[in-house]
């Protein structure tokens, strides 16, 4: 994917429709926004999905605010609730965070290993709760040091006039639609796999089986952190990763009809979200799959 500071901001235009642009064919390349090494920013906070039913909200905004016929939408890894290497706490980070927000105009945010549990979204909600809705998932297990996904909604951008979250995994899988424009819905899908890659195979089988069991509206965006390249040209040196894993998430791919939108339209290009430094490897493991069109 795209190349920034340690991890990419990938901006993808979409229509009123829900259906992506990049997949036509006149579209052009998605826009990167180039964040802080430690990355994005938050608004309001609401509670954790921590049952199976489904939550809804319907805020009261005003009505110009949700007829924006494109939206951005941005996916991020910000490892961790601080950024001790930038001397930033908690309420630090998440006000860079809405800074970017705001800068770069995102309308929705989806985040992995923010770390967050409901005390610390209840302060954000405090701070921020007029410009954001947070919705996340944590890891039951180690909420402030493994894992969670979570989207945020910049209300500057969009208003969300109605929106369902579900849980498919605790911490890894978190399903979004949200209606944002008029009578449109569009569904997301923000993923935080485990770095155990021959695990791979169960993990999307078990996203795709609870995704079908809660007869969830069909997938237009999938995004998140995927702990694999796909294609061996997102790696330097350039080498192929994991086959299991690999083909796993090329299994679901085929099973929703998604494709990499940026790598269907450079599929020649060397570009990447994240660089180990003390190992000089670069790879682009931060996904957009916005949903093929026939």
């Amino acid at each position: 994917m795209p190349p920034t500071q340690p991890v990419a901001s990938l901006l993808h235009s979409c229509s009123a429709t829900g259906q992506p642009l990049v997949s036509t064919p006149h579209a052009t390349a998605p826009t990167i926004v180039p964040t802080h090494p430690w990355e994005p920013h938050p608004t309001r906070a609401h509670q954790c999905l921590n049952l199976e039913t489904p939550t809804t909200t319907q805020p009261q905004l005003p009505c110009h605010l949700g007829r924006k016929a494109n939206i951005n939408i941005v996916t991020q890894n910000i490892n961790g609730l601080t950024a001790p290497s930038y001397n930033m706490n908690f309420l630090d980070k998440w006000a860079m965070v809405n800074t970017t927000l705001n800068q770069s105009k995102v309308a929705i945010l989806a985040l992995q290993e923010m770390h967050l549990d409901q005390k610390a979204v209840d302060r954000l909600h405090r701070s921020f709760g007029n410009k954001m809705e947070i919705i996340f998932l944590v890891d039951p297990a180690s909420p402030h040091s493994t894992a969670g996904v979570a989207f945020v909604i910049n209300k500057k951008c969009i208003a969300s006039k109605e929106w369902s979250a579900h849980k498919l995994i605790p911490g890894r899988a978190l399903f979004l639609k949200i209606k944002w424009h008029e009578l449109e819905s569009t569904s997301f899908l923000n993923i935080y796999t485990p770095t155990h890659k021959p695990s791979y195979k169960t993990f999307w089988d078990q996203i795709c089986d609870q995704h079908s069991a809660k007869y969830l509206h069909t997938l237009d965006f999938m995004l998140g952190d995927f702990n694999v390249t796909e294609d061996p040209i997102d790696r330097a040196p350039n080498h192929p990763d994991n086959q299991t894993a690999v083909e796993a998430l090329r299994d679901t791919q085929t099973t929703w009809d998604l494709q990499d939108a940026w790598r269907h339209l450079h599929p020649g290009t060397c570009a990447y979200t994240y660089w180990a430094t003390a190992t000089v490897n670069f790879k682009g493991t931060e996904i957009q799959y916005p949903e093929c069109l026939n």
